[in-house]
């Protein structure tokens, strides 16, 4: 199925112009990075360049309970995102696609400000 689907594909990504979309949420990604760690108190896992991210990004952060900041970025601020347990590090891993804009990361900063005031989320 793959390869009777990736001219399809093909064709989708040419007729909506993928590649400006793409880069679109890229230069997203880079620009809100520095902001998302500095609210957290954290530093990117990797230099915020091109050559290190696409358009994915995972935020270190500090609380003691990942699974209930994950449901309450859902319940309460209807973020869907990821909160990730590695070893004895958390993170918030977010991504942009072409139907994310700025006002998505916009909302997402301003529930991490919420909890981080109300001792959700720690700044180290």
């Amino acid at each position: 199925t793959a390869f009777l689907s990736l001219p399809a594909c093909i064709e989708f990504m040419e007729a909506h112009n993928w590649k400006e979309k793409s880069k679109r949420c890229h230069e997203l990604l880079l620009k809100y990075g520095p902001i998302l760690c500095d609210l957290a108190g954290s530093k990117p896992l990797a230099p915020l360049t091109a050559e290190f991210y696409g358009q994915l990004f995972s935020i270190p952060i500090h609380t003691e309970d990942p699974i209930a900041l994950q449901q309450t970025l859902f319940d309460r601020f209807k973020i869907e995102i990821p909160v990730m347990v590695q070893n004895d590090k958390i993170y918030l891993r977010y991504s942009i696609n072409a139907f994310n804009n700025e006002n998505d990361l916009d909302v997402l900063k301003s529930a991490m400000e919420t909890l981080i005031n109300e001792g959700i989320i720690h700044r180290k």
